[in-house]
C-alpha cells in the first residue's frame, strides 16, 4: 500500500529545468542579461524539457 499523502520526487528533467530557469531569472534580475536573451535561453530550456517528455511517449 502506498501513502497518497507522501510527496512525490521531482523528475530529474523538471528539476534541471527549474534550476536553469532560476539561474536565468537571477542573471536577468542582476542586470547580467537583457530580456530578449533571457527569453531566448528560457525558450531553449522549455524546448529541451518538451523534447525529453515527447521522446518518452
Amino acid at each position: 500500500m502506498t501513502d497518497s499523502t507522501a510527496p512525490e520526487e521531482t523528475p530529474e528533467p523538471v528539476a534541471e529545468f527549474i534550476d536553469a530557469a532560476e539561474k536565468i531569472y537571477h542573471e536577468y534580475n542582476e542586470g547580467y542579461i537583457d530580456p530578449d536573451a533571457a527569453l531566448s535561453r528560457l525558450g531553449d530550456h522549455v524546448a529541451e524539457l518538451r523534447d525529453t517528455y515527447e521522446g518518452e511517449a
